[in-house]
């Protein structure tokens, strides 16, 4: 009963982010790079950060954890390819995507 109850909600999660994100007026200060970069933020700043970068091209580096498939559906709806892994698991994939998509002049 509670695996199917974590399960709904765990669907839900992504579609009600995306939906209080629509609510952001995200302001900046400074320049923001024009052309090709990588931008790097703490972990609490990160779904501001994914929703200002939403639609752009981009990629993110998401964790393989549950929490990780989350965070790459939330993504995913802004927009985002993903390279999921970390520098204990699938790190070497996550570098060689990363290094793929800024050649490709994408962000």
């Amino acid at each position: 009963m509670l695996k199917k109850l974590r399960r709904r909600l765990a669907k839900l999660g992504p579609a009600l982010l995306y939906l209080l994100g629509k609510t952001w007026r995200i302001r900046t200060e400074g320049e923001l790079p024009a052309g090709t970069a990588v931008v790097v933020f703490w972990h609490g700043d990160m779904l501001p950060v994914w929703k200002h970068f939403a639609h752009t091209q981009s990629m993110a580096v998401i964790s393989l954890s549950r929490d990780g498939s989350l965070l790459a559906d939330l993504v995913g709806r802004w927009g985002f390819e993903t390279a999921r892994g970390s520098s204990s698991k699938g790190g070497g994939e996550v570098l060689a995507a990363m290094v793929q998509t800024l050649r490709a002049g994408r962000r």
